[in-house]
């Protein structure tokens, strides 16, 4: 491979690496205001199924992220054993996705969390006068 295509599909992989975070973040965003619109009045069997889907749906996104950093981490290794006299690409702290998958699991259980809080509150009367 050239240098071009091998920078090329580093910055692919990236951008699908970005592509998958984003596409974490509109699944969390969409279940949370599900639960903030409908979470009182969901009855217990449709909130554990939303719940056992949404962490489904969320996990795939998240994953993709995982397989996305770890081969653009390999085509770093490849284009540097490759190019030895090239500029060199730094690649990220191997901690970087490691965080991001902890950021997105503590996302997760936040929103599962907020579920539990809101079906637990009475819903607010509203005063009349």
């Amino acid at each position: 491979m050239t240098q071009y295509e091998y920078i090329n599909l580093i910055s692919t992989l990236r951008s699908e690496a970005a592509g998958h975070e984003m596409d974490f973040f509109a699944i969390w965003s969409a279940y949370v205001v599900v639960i903030y619109l409908v979470g009182r009045e969901l009855p217990r069997l449709y909130a554990v199924l939303m719940s056992v889907l949404y962490v489904a749906c969320a996990a795939i996104p998240a994953f993709g992220f995982q397989l996305a950093v770890e081969n653009q981490y390999a085509v770093i290794g490849l284009y540097i054993a490759a190019y030895k006299d090239a500029a060199i690409m730094g690649t990220n702290s191997v901690a970087v996705p490691l965080i991001v998958l902890s950021v997105n699991a503590i996302a997760s259980m936040a929103a599962i969390a907020f579920l539990i809080q809101r079906r637990r509150t009475a819903p607010v009367a509203l005063a009349t006068s």
